[in-house]
């Protein structure tokens, strides 16, 4: 037998769920990406875990749950020996993986195309719940045609709470599970809020940060093609995303806030030919956010 640690980095992007590190075992019934595995342990946010292991080679995986284990993945192939591996990688944003966990500086070819498949897997997955959320939608009208008639009458609200944080939206929506990373999600079918907590405590530095600095380092930080800006008193930055699948547009609008204990990123989304009838409700729901004191 021998033993591999995995360094899992600190990083805002997951922090919230447990590393699932699992190893591929021929006798088991669980597969991932259709290979037979076990359960090794749990991996948190920056901290590292040793497991023992095999000798022979045997590819390694590390997901999120079991739910999304087929796309928001990664796995490395172990090479055979006695001696002690060490591994590490942390979640990286992607919409369309879920903010799977990544391994550092890894370029096989396996772990490649897996993750090139998996990336196609959670496109379609995406997109078939937005259709499915459109679809919901359109059962009471279309997306114009509702934004349209909020336009001309009252709206009834409901404010919704997380992690410290309340806003208010429109009655029409729901909370949905969050991935990870996210510390609460809503939709309405049309449109879909998604929030992010950034705590001081996890991440000292950041205290120091003005709103302006921490906008323009989430950008940089995953390589967005945008432009930090303000409107209507937000800090805020828009940037489109497209399935390469089915070459569907979505439109960002993330908005970014300090609070008393941590930095926060509301991400307002939708489809992109419905941004201009979504814009003034996405401004009018970030104008609503509050923070409680610590």
């Amino acid at each position: 037998m021998r033993t591999v640690t995995i360094q899992r980095s600190k990083s805002f992007i997951g922090c919230l769920v447990s590393s699932k590190v699992y190893i591929e075992d021929p006798t088991s019934s669980f597969k991932i990406d259709k290979v037979p595995c076990r359960l090794l342990g749990k991996v948190k946010n920056g901290k590292s875990e040793t497991f023992t292991i095999e000798e022979d080679a045997r590819r390694l995986f590390v997901i999120a749950d079991k739910i999304t284990r087929n796309f928001c993945f990664d796995v490395v192939t172990l090479p055979a020996g006695s001696e002690p591996l060490f591994l590490s990688g942390r979640h990286r944003f992607s919409l369309f993986t879920s903010n799977a966990f990544r391994f550092d500086n890894v370029t096989a070819t396996d772990t490649l195309d897996r993750r090139a498949a998996g990336f196609q897997r959670g496109a379609i997955v995406f997109t078939v719940a937005f259709v499915i959320g459109m679809i919901i939608g359109a059962s009471v009208g279309v997306t114009i045609g509702i934004n349209s008639y909020r336009k001309k009458h009252a709206v009834t609200t409901k404010t919704y709470s997380a992690e410290g944080m309340s806003i208010t939206l429109d009655q029409d929506f729901m909370k949905s599970a969050p991935e990870a990373g996210i510390v609460a999600c809503y939709t309405n079918g049309g449109a879909t809020v998604a929030v992010v907590k950034e705590s001081f405590a996890d991440y000292p530095s950041l205290r120091n940060y003005t709103v302006p600095q921490y906008g323009n380092a989430v950008i940089q930080t995953y390589g967005l093609d945008a432009t930090l800006k303000t409107e209507e008193g937000l800090t805020c930055f828009e940037y489109d995303v497209n399935n390469p699948t089915f070459n569907l547009p979505y439109h960002y609008y993330c908005v970014v806030f300090k609070g008393p204990d941590a930095f926060w990123m509301f991400e307002f989304c939708c489809m992109e030919q419905a941004f201009e009838n979504y814009h003034d409700d996405f401004i009018r729901w970030a104008q609503s956010v509050e923070f409680d004191e610590p």
